[in-house]
């Protein structure tokens, strides 16, 4: 196994990246923010300090979610801008 492999397979989860893994899709919680075009970012960011108290800044939530998007890890894709506001499509799963 190289290096890298070996780095991946026993990496340790930031929590924000453990929440967002973990986030159940199919939770009440998801159902009630979510609409055809995917996850209101701004209702995401409220449960995800609901769910686990953290301090963490509604911008620094969107580097967050853009940097694990961009990573392909997680649930979501990366954001859309629509006139109804901002939201996380659900990533397609090969």
């Amino acid at each position: 196994m190289d290096l890298f492999a070996w780095q991946q397979t026993f990496r340790r989860l930031d929590p924000f990246e453990d929440w967002l893994i973990n986030l159940d899709m199919a939770s009440d919680e998801i159902r009630a923010i979510r609409n055809q075009h995917g996850t209101k970012a701004r209702e995401l960011y409220q449960l995800f300090t609901e769910q686990t108290r953290s301090c963490m800044s509604q911008t620094r939530f969107g580097r967050e979610m853009k940097r694990t998007a961009d990573l392909s890890r997680g649930p979501f894709a990366p954001k859309i801008c629509l006139e109804d506001g901002v939201f996380y499509p659900r990533r397609v799963q090969p």
